[in-house]
């Protein structure tokens, strides 16, 4: 059960320094896989993945992962918090050309972690290694941008390394980061 106490709270935001910095290593690693694919099945395959996905299918694919990433997290979030899917609002942001939605009500910092992770493993990595497995381009390419696009995800959950278990999460609406309530939620 979770209690509220009066405590404070406080933004962890990113900035484009921040994820540079701590995403080049993860971008470079997922970079790899590309080579990865190249040396198992080829470029023909690849060019082949890259003139489809980029022509008429790319839209409704990247659209689809758009949509499937946010409600993988809020899914989670529902499920590990309790929290009825009528409490998210969903958006998107055209001056930061990024999805966006907010919650009222914080979750739990373990919960969060697994709401930022999840959805990019569904989307993303499973999508990739699939791809490179059975030597479908247009699941790797879908696969290979969704795991560059979670870097920022990747990169708030390596700064949320230093919250403590009590800590209470909830996602900024207009900017990447978290703002977090300090030792609100006693378990």
């Amino acid at each position: 059960m979770f209690t509220a106490n009066n405590t404070g709270k406080h933004e962890l935001t990113l900035s484009e320094i921040k994820l540079s910095y701590i995403g080049l290593p993860f971008v470079v690693i997922v970079s790899l896989c590309g080579f990865l694919y190249y040396s198992i099945w080829g470029v023909d395959p690849l060019i082949w993945g890259v003139q489809k996905f980029f022509s008429y299918m790319g839209v409704p694919l990247v659209l689809m992962g758009l949509f499937l990433n946010e409600f993988f997290y809020r899914l989670t979030l529902a499920i590990f918090c309790k929290f009825p899917m009528s409490t998210f609002w969903y958006g998107f942001n055209l001056g930061q050309l990024m999805k966006c939605g907010d919650r009222d009500i914080p979750a739990g910092v373990k919960y969060y972690r697994i709401a930022l992770i999840l959805p990019h493993l569904i989307v993303g990595f499973f999508p990739l290694i699939w791809g490179i497995v059975i030597n479908h381009p247009t699941i790797f390419i879908f696969g290979f941008l969704f795991t560059i696009a979670s870097v920022g995800d990747l990169v708030l959950l390596w700064e949320m390394r230093h919250l403590k278990s009590g800590n209470a999460v909830s996602e900024l609406p207009s900017r990447e980061g978290i703002a977090v309530e300090d030792d609100v939620l006693d378990e």
